[in-house]
């Protein structure tokens, strides 16, 4: 249904190949417009929405690449619309990927007086593997800037590793990098990425401090500068070297 002043589009049903989703969008014009949207996805299978890049495509691009000596263009200052507020509710009920399923991911937002909130983004992952982000997005300076809180736990910590980059701790020890509870502040902008008041366990070593990644900006920094602040309460070096090998 729609008028002048309101629209109300309801039992909305979409199809992308195998991924069906479900929803609703009601908005109210005036002043000052309101948007609610919610969306419920299906399964998503990501292995065959995004296919394996085959060998050496990734070398060959970059070196027929151009070099470009040109100075880049300033970007135009970044900016959240403030003429509008919008709620946005939007659930995954499965994503598969590299053979393995995310559950139950979830992201409730409101953009309202030219920022995000964003009030819940979380999901499940292999390992018993849990997290969830919150904070709010705003224009700062021009540039984007994120200030939030990421809380996460695993029984696994390995499954999920092994999701994202396959084989990566097969040389640790299988008894190690498993179990994690973690709490922290996050800030980040392209400037840099701050994890603040962190607060975890990573096996039965006990960690607090922060972490501050500054990126590169192909100007004044070409690579990526680390500033790290941590306390442990103990750490077992041993226990995490491959077998048969031990620290100097």
């Amino acid at each position: 249904t729609a008028s002048r002043t309101a629209a109300d589009l309801k039992n909305l049903n979409l199809a992308l190949g195998d991924t069906m989703a479900q929803g609703g969008v009601s908005a109210k014009y005036g002043a000052a417009t309101e948007v609610d949207a919610n969306l419920a996805v299906g399964r998503v299978n990501l292995d065959k929405l995004m296919p394996p890049a085959k060998a050496g495509d990734t070398a060959a691009t970059n070196a027929a690449a151009p070099a470009n000596n040109t100075a880049a263009t300033p970007a135009a200052p970044f900016t959240l619309p403030s003429g509008i507020t919008a709620n946005v509710t939007a659930t995954v009920e499965q994503i598969a990927y590299q053979g393995k399923a995310i559950d139950g991911t979830k992201l409730v937002a409101q953009l309202k007086d030219g920022q995000l909130n964003l009030t819940q983004f979380s999901a499940q992952l292999p390992g018993n593997t849990a997290f969830t982000l919150s904070g709010v997005l705003a224009p700062k300076a021009g540039q984007p800037n994120f200030t939030g809180a990421l809380k996460a736990s695993s029984d696994n910590l390995r499954e999920v590793a092994d999701m994202f980059a396959k084989g990566a701790l097969n040389s640790v020890p299988s008894d190690r990098v498993r179990k994690l509870a973690l709490t922290s502040r996050l800030n980040a902008s392209p400037a840099q990425v701050e994890i603040a008041d962190l607060n975890a366990q990573l096996d039965a070593s006990k960690l607090s401090g922060g972490v501050i990644v500054a990126l590169p900006d192909q100007t004044k920094r070409r690579r990526m500068a680390f500033g790290v602040g941590l306390s442990i309460d103990k750490l077992n070096v041993d226990g995490y070297l491959p077998q048969g090998k031990t620290a100097s």
